[in-house]
Formats: structure tokens, C-alpha cells, sequence
């Protein structure tokens, strides 16, 4: 089952990102790198918590262009978590993992989301335009590459 779930949110994760990819610009920006990362946490806490519609209402104002087709994704999203935490059990919560930086005009953090069981990476990452950072992009399941460079 757990592989049907990271299917289901990879596919939502990549239909969530491929929006954001041609969207146009949002007024609301954070303004330094410790922001962004204070952002990160407050929406990972809430869906570690199951409140996955209370986490896309945290990141639909930074989004980099129209909330419009992330509005409908998180809907359906929030109904896949509520059926993971309904077969498995509540959620445990989040767990920070890393920060990864391109430049000085992109920055992604990494989390696990714990569920009793299994778990599930999620990402967020924030681009630097003109007038501050803003979500360029959220993905969240098997796409998450929680290893990152480490040796393994």
C-alpha cells in the first residue's frame, strides 16, 4: 500500500510543480534565507500534524504566480494523507533533513514527514526574484531524494 500512496503524492507533487512552472509573479516575498527556512518548518509542522490544507494555505501567498492550480491539488492531496493516517495511523511528524543551496538564488529543504510506519520526503524549494524569495516548487514523495550526497 505505502508504494500506491508515494505514487499517488509523487503524481500530485509533480502536477503541483509542473503549475508552478508557468505561472506569473505573487506580491507576498520573505526576505532573508533565515525566513525561508522559518517558512519551511511552519508549513512541514502543519502537515506533519495531517493539516495538509493548512500547509498549502502557508505556502499559497509566497507561490511564485497563481495559487489557482495549487488550490485543487492540495484538496486532493489532503484526501491521500487522511486515507494514509486512517490505515496507518496519526502522523508523527516532521524531521528537517537538509538545506541544499544553487547559487544564491535557490534554496531547497528537505523533510520527512513520519507517518507509524513508513515515511514520506517532501521538499520545498524557494527562488530568489526581484523583490524577495518566494515557492518556486513543493514535491513531495519518491521524487525526494533524502540521501542527498551523502556516502552511503
Amino acid at each position: 500500500m505505502k508504494i500506491k500512496l508515494v505514487q499517488r503524492m509523487s503524481y500530485w507533487g509533480i502536477a503541483l510543480m509542473a503549475a508552478a512552472s508557468s505561472l506569473t509573479a505573487h506580491a507576498d516575498r520573505l526576505q532573508t534565507l533565515d525566513e525561508v527556512r522559518q517558512h519551511a518548518d511552519k508549513v512541514m509542522s502543519s502537515i506533519g500534524k495531517g493539516e495538509v490544507q493548512q500547509g498549502f494555505d502557508i505556502i499559497i501567498p509566497y507561490l511564485i504566480g497563481d495559487s489557482g492550480p495549487w488550490k485543487g491539488g492540495s484538496l486532493q492531496l489532503n484526501d491521500a494523507i487522511q486515507k494514509w493516517i486512517k490505515q496507518d495511523g496519526a502522523l508523527r511528524g516532521n524531521e528537517f533533513v537538509r538545506t541544499d543551496t544553487v547559487g544564491t538564488s535557490l534554496v531547497r529543504h528537505v523533510y520527512l514527514i513520519k507517518g507509524p510506519v513508513t515515511y514520506v520526503g517532501w521538499q520545498i524549494d524557494y527562488y530568489k526574484v526581484a523583490d524577495g524569495w518566494g515557492v518556486a516548487n513543493f514535491n513531495m514523495g519518491d521524487k525526494v531524494d533524502l540521501f542527498g550526497d551523502r556516502k552511503r
